[in-house]
């Protein structure tokens, strides 16, 4: 017997909602200093991450476009980076922002080479 699936109404969101909650989890550890020390090495790697899943979920789960997707994703990093510019212990930095555009154009690299499958009726 195998396991029951989710109605469809539902399913679409999982992905979404679970992005979010990691992406919420991410700026929560962000905000502890005393583990700042811990992940600085990797800050940069973060960003890319953080930005592939984005476009990646902006593209393949909410179905917008390619350009879209990077227009909104870009424009979210820079947002992200300006506000940080009134943020005690936050330091805005163009490096930072060219990271989130490695990790979109690493997730259109991607979603190029690896197509979406349409699923079989």
């Amino acid at each position: 017997m195998s396991p029951k699936k989710p109605p469809l109404e539902k399913a679409w969101l999982a992905t979404p909602l679970w992005a979010a909650g990691m992406a919420a989890a991410v700026v929560a550890v962000a905000q502890v200093d005393l583990l700042r020390p811990f992940y600085a090495q990797w800050d940069k790697g973060a960003h890319a991450l953080c930005f592939l899943v984005t476009w990646w979920v902006f593209h393949r789960v909410l179905g917008m476009g390619r350009v879209l997707a990077l227009v909104l994703a870009a424009a979210l990093g820079a947002f992200i980076e300006v506000h940080q510019i009134g943020v005690p212990g936050f330091n805005a930095s163009w490096s930072d922002f060219a990271a989130d555009l490695a990790g979109i154009a690493a997730a259109w690299a991607l979603a190029a080479a690896f197509p979406a499958r349409k699923d079989s009726p």
